[in-house]
């Protein structure tokens, strides 16, 4: 079964990007806590404690149907993991749903913010 259908769709989105913070230690830091796209984690003395999130993060605000075998599909409201911005102004990244890599437009995407 689709996970997010399960847990709709922001709490799938979260889900993903605590998974990420903690799946990557160097993104692991001190920004403050505050709003949907961060979260504090519980530590041992039942205090929170303040995680960062990934700055390659990004929101795809429209949807793009690849027209070439290298480009990645976007999703609207899905997001994506930036490996590379080129000079064109396409980026090349990972879907964070589904796991495919590609190139596609960078201004189809926004940064998730990290605070």
């Amino acid at each position: 079964m689709y996970l997010p259908s399960i847990l709709g769709n922001d709490v799938f989105h979260f889900l993903c990007i605590l998974f990420l913070c903690f799946q990557d230690s160097s993104s692991i830091g001190t920004a403050t806590v505050a709003g949907p796209r961060t979260s504090a984690i519980i530590g041992d003395q039942g205090t929170p404690t303040k995680v960062q999130l990934p700055l390659n993060i990004y929101l795809a605000l429209y949807a793009y149907k690849p027209q070439k075998n290298d480009e990645l599909e976007l999703r609207k409201g899905e997001m994506y993991r930036v490996i590379e911005k080129c000079q064109d102004g396409w980026f090349k990244g990972t879907s964070l749903r589904t796991g495919m890599s590609g190139v596609f437009p960078g201004n189809y995407v926004t940064p998730v913010s990290r605070t």
